[in-house]
Protein backbone atom coordinates (compact mmCIF):
# COMPACT_ATOMS: atom_id res chain seq x y z
CA UNK A 1 0.00 0.00 0.00
CA UNK A 2 2.75 1.92 0.48
CA UNK A 3 3.51 2.42 -3.16
CA UNK A 4 0.10 3.47 -4.07
CA UNK A 5 -0.02 6.35 -1.61
CA UNK A 6 3.72 7.61 -2.91
CA UNK A 7 2.42 7.59 -7.09
CA UNK A 8 -0.71 9.08 -6.56
CA UNK A 9 1.00 11.69 -4.75
CA UNK A 10 3.21 12.18 -7.49
CA UNK A 11 0.86 12.36 -9.97
CA UNK A 12 -1.08 14.91 -7.97
CA UNK A 13 1.62 17.31 -7.82
CA UNK A 14 2.62 17.04 -11.61
CA UNK A 15 -1.21 17.73 -12.33
CA UNK A 16 -0.95 21.00 -10.85
CA UNK A 17 2.40 21.73 -12.05
CA UNK A 18 1.53 21.40 -16.02
CA UNK A 19 -1.11 24.04 -15.56
CA UNK A 20 0.60 27.05 -14.10
CA UNK A 21 3.65 26.33 -16.75
CA UNK A 22 1.31 26.32 -19.68
CA UNK A 23 -0.63 29.18 -19.13
CA UNK A 24 -0.14 32.34 -21.64
CA UNK A 25 0.00 35.19 -20.04
CA UNK A 26 -1.09 38.47 -21.94
CA UNK A 27 -0.72 41.91 -19.75
CA UNK A 28 -3.38 44.38 -20.51
CA UNK A 29 -2.14 47.95 -20.57
CA UNK A 30 -4.04 51.00 -19.90
CA UNK A 31 -3.00 54.37 -21.35
CA UNK A 32 -5.21 57.14 -18.80
CA UNK A 33 -5.08 60.69 -20.09
CA UNK A 34 -6.78 64.04 -18.91
CA UNK A 35 -6.55 67.17 -19.70
CA UNK A 36 -6.94 70.63 -18.16
CA UNK A 37 -7.81 73.34 -19.55
CA UNK A 38 -5.69 76.84 -18.30
CA UNK A 39 -7.05 79.46 -16.52
CA UNK A 40 -5.38 82.53 -16.11
CA UNK A 41 -8.25 85.48 -14.81
CA UNK A 42 -9.02 88.04 -12.63
CA UNK A 43 -12.28 87.31 -10.18
CA UNK A 44 -14.24 90.48 -8.80
CA UNK A 45 -17.93 90.54 -7.29
CA UNK A 46 -18.26 94.09 -8.24
CA UNK A 47 -20.67 94.64 -10.96
CA UNK A 48 -18.76 95.71 -14.68
CA UNK A 49 -17.64 98.25 -14.71
CA UNK A 50 -16.66 99.43 -11.95
CA UNK A 51 -17.41 102.47 -11.26
CA UNK A 52 -15.31 104.47 -8.96
CA UNK A 53 -15.92 108.22 -8.26
CA UNK A 54 -14.11 110.92 -6.78
CA UNK A 55 -16.59 113.49 -5.66
CA UNK A 56 -16.49 116.65 -6.53
CA UNK A 57 -12.86 117.91 -7.29
CA UNK A 58 -12.94 121.40 -6.97
CA UNK A 59 -13.47 121.05 -2.59
CA UNK A 60 -9.80 119.82 -2.66
CA UNK A 61 -6.71 121.49 -3.15
CA UNK A 62 -4.21 121.65 -5.03
CA UNK A 63 -1.33 119.45 -4.00
CA UNK A 64 -3.70 117.37 -1.75
CA UNK A 65 -5.80 114.10 -3.17
CA UNK A 66 -9.39 113.00 -2.64
CA UNK A 67 -9.70 109.84 -0.14
CA UNK A 68 -8.30 106.59 -2.11
CA UNK A 69 -10.95 104.55 -3.44
CA UNK A 70 -10.32 100.61 -3.45
CA UNK A 71 -11.61 97.80 -5.47
CA UNK A 72 -10.49 94.35 -4.44
CA UNK A 73 -9.75 91.48 -7.21
CA UNK A 74 -8.88 87.57 -7.10
CA UNK A 75 -5.83 86.71 -9.01
CA UNK A 76 -6.61 83.06 -10.16
CA UNK A 77 -3.78 81.43 -12.58
CA UNK A 78 -2.97 78.08 -12.98
CA UNK A 79 -0.25 78.23 -15.50
CA UNK A 80 2.64 76.11 -14.77
CA UNK A 81 4.76 79.26 -16.12
CA UNK A 82 2.97 81.39 -13.79
CA UNK A 83 0.97 84.75 -15.60
CA UNK A 84 1.28 88.55 -15.56
CA UNK A 85 -0.61 91.12 -14.22
CA UNK A 86 -1.37 93.76 -17.25
CA UNK A 87 -2.85 97.35 -15.68
CA UNK A 88 -3.36 100.79 -18.54
CA UNK A 89 -5.16 103.77 -18.19
CA UNK A 90 -6.83 104.93 -21.88
CA UNK A 91 -5.95 108.30 -21.01
CA UNK A 92 -2.26 107.41 -19.91
CA UNK A 93 -2.94 108.60 -16.67
CA UNK A 94 -4.95 111.30 -15.72
CA UNK A 95 -8.88 112.17 -15.93
CA UNK A 96 -9.80 113.71 -18.83
CA UNK A 97 -12.56 116.07 -19.25
CA UNK A 98 -15.56 114.45 -20.77
CA UNK A 99 -15.76 115.70 -24.79
CA UNK A 100 -11.90 117.13 -25.29
CA UNK A 101 -8.73 115.08 -26.03
CA UNK A 102 -7.53 116.60 -22.69
CA UNK A 103 -4.57 119.11 -22.79
CA UNK A 104 -4.11 122.62 -20.52
CA UNK A 105 -7.11 122.94 -17.86
CA UNK A 106 -8.71 119.48 -19.15
CA UNK A 107 -7.21 117.07 -17.22
CA UNK A 108 -6.58 116.24 -13.96
CA UNK A 109 -3.70 114.17 -12.47
CA UNK A 110 -4.31 111.19 -9.88
CA UNK A 111 -2.20 108.26 -7.91
CA UNK A 112 -2.45 104.56 -8.71
CA UNK A 113 -1.29 102.09 -6.35
CA UNK A 114 -2.13 97.99 -5.28
CA UNK A 115 -1.65 95.82 -2.06
CA UNK A 116 -2.04 92.47 -1.01
CA UNK A 117 -0.13 89.77 -3.48
CA UNK A 118 1.33 92.25 -5.94
CA UNK A 119 2.44 95.15 -4.21
CA UNK A 120 2.53 98.26 -6.89
CA UNK A 121 3.78 101.37 -5.58
CA UNK A 122 2.33 104.85 -5.58
CA UNK A 123 2.81 106.06 -9.28
CA UNK A 124 1.18 106.80 -12.24
CA UNK A 125 -0.78 105.14 -15.00
CA UNK A 126 1.05 107.10 -18.05
CA UNK A 127 2.28 103.96 -19.06
CA UNK A 128 1.26 100.10 -18.83
CA UNK A 129 2.30 98.71 -15.66
CA UNK A 130 3.10 94.97 -15.72
CA UNK A 131 4.09 92.67 -12.86
CA UNK A 132 4.90 88.75 -13.19
CA UNK A 133 4.40 86.18 -11.11
CA UNK A 134 5.48 82.51 -10.50
CA UNK A 135 3.33 79.61 -10.55
CA UNK A 136 2.16 78.29 -7.32
CA UNK A 137 -0.71 76.45 -6.09
CA UNK A 138 -1.79 79.82 -4.04
CA UNK A 139 -2.63 81.62 -7.58
CA UNK A 140 -4.40 78.49 -8.50
CA UNK A 141 -6.22 78.84 -5.08
CA UNK A 142 -6.80 82.66 -5.84
CA UNK A 143 -4.65 85.60 -4.84
CA UNK A 144 -6.18 88.67 -3.54
CA UNK A 145 -4.79 91.99 -4.57
CA UNK A 146 -6.36 95.73 -4.09
CA UNK A 147 -6.22 98.69 -6.69
CA UNK A 148 -6.37 102.45 -4.72
CA UNK A 149 -6.76 105.13 -6.40
CA UNK A 150 -6.88 109.31 -5.44
CA UNK A 151 -7.66 112.31 -7.37
CA UNK A 152 -6.10 114.96 -7.10
CA UNK A 153 -7.48 118.42 -6.28
CA UNK A 154 -7.89 121.51 -8.29
CA UNK A 155 -9.17 124.33 -5.67
CA UNK A 156 -6.26 127.00 -5.61
CA UNK A 157 -6.34 130.40 -3.59
CA UNK A 158 -7.90 132.97 -5.52
CA UNK A 159 -5.02 135.29 -7.73
CA UNK A 160 -6.99 138.15 -6.01
CA UNK A 161 -5.50 137.37 -2.56
CA UNK A 162 -9.28 138.46 -0.83
CA UNK A 163 -9.70 134.60 0.55
CA UNK A 164 -11.41 132.54 -2.14
CA UNK A 165 -10.61 130.13 -4.44
CA UNK A 166 -10.08 129.04 -7.93
CA UNK A 167 -10.47 126.09 -10.06
CA UNK A 168 -6.96 125.11 -12.13
CA UNK A 169 -9.02 123.16 -14.60
CA UNK A 170 -12.36 123.67 -16.70
CA UNK A 171 -16.25 122.52 -14.98
CA UNK A 172 -17.28 119.50 -16.23
CA UNK A 173 -16.93 115.73 -15.61
CA UNK A 174 -13.56 114.39 -15.84
CA UNK A 175 -13.11 110.30 -16.50
CA UNK A 176 -10.47 107.82 -18.08
CA UNK A 177 -10.65 103.76 -17.99
CA UNK A 178 -8.28 101.48 -16.29
CA UNK A 179 -8.33 97.84 -17.55
CA UNK A 180 -6.69 95.53 -15.42
CA UNK A 181 -5.94 91.60 -17.35
CA UNK A 182 -4.15 88.81 -16.15
CA UNK A 183 -2.16 86.98 -18.93
CA UNK A 184 -0.33 82.78 -18.59
CA UNK A 185 3.30 83.25 -19.22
Amino acid sequence: MKKTVALVASATAVAFAAPVAAQNVNPVVHELTGEVDGVCTLADSTPQPVQIDFGTLSGVDVGSQTPEQANGLTIICNDPDGGTLSISSANNGVLRRDGTNGGANNEVGYSFRTTGTITIPTGNLATQVNRTFNASSAYINGQSITLRFAANGVRAPSPAGNGGTISTVFAGTYSDTVTVAVTAN
